[in-house]
């Protein structure tokens, strides 16, 4: 009796998709987002992750599935900060809607360049010089010409002793 050879590839590639199947869902999916959580109290849990607009759930008499991705801890976006014994930088807010504030605390009297770049690399117009900053000095840059986007802010004095680059996530609430 002859096995007909395609048939016999067709059993084998079958019976090595369902072994390697079950090692699919190894890899946990992850999302960065603004904030997520979790919590579990007494064969009741709770997860949920800030950015996920639409997650559908199905159920049936004993489970329960939940499509989306899930931190699988809580990851928060903040204030970047640098600081030294000469400067103290903080941006906030980040992630931001339509401006950030950009706080310089400097000891000397330096200047300082601003400048915004997408992730093109492509300088946006929105650079800034401030002159002879002492002491703190707030500046803000509206960001509500522009699209929702990772973008990167770039603070350095015009004589490159101090350069600082901080990734601002525009998004949208």
């Amino acid at each position: 009796m002859k096995i007909n050879i395609w048939k016999y590839i067709t059993i084998i590639s079958l019976n090595v998709l369902l072994i390697f199947s079950g090692y699919a869902q190894s890899i946990s999916p992850t999302v960065i987002a603004s904030s997520g959580n979790y919590s579990s109290n007494s064969g009741y849990s709770l997860s949920s992750t800030t950015g996920e607009l639409i997650v559908p759930t199905f159920s049936s008499v004993s489970y329960f599935l939940t499509q989306g991705f899930q931190q699988p801890s809580p990851k928060k976006v903040g204030v970047d900060e640098y600081s030294s014994e000469q400067f103290i930088i903080n941006v906030y807010p980040n992630p931001a809607i339509d401006v950030i504030y950009i706080e310089i605390n400097n000891a000397q009297n330096d200047d300082f360049i601003i400048e915004m770049y997408d992730l093109l690399g492509q300088r946006l117009n929105l650079s800034r010089y401030l002159e002879n900053l002492s002491g703190t000095t707030t500046c803000s840059i509206s960001l509500e010409e522009l699209p929702i986007a990772i973008y990167v802010l770039k603070i350095y004095t015009p004589d490159n002793r101090f350069q600082k680059s901080i990734k601002i996530n525009k998004a949208y609430y």
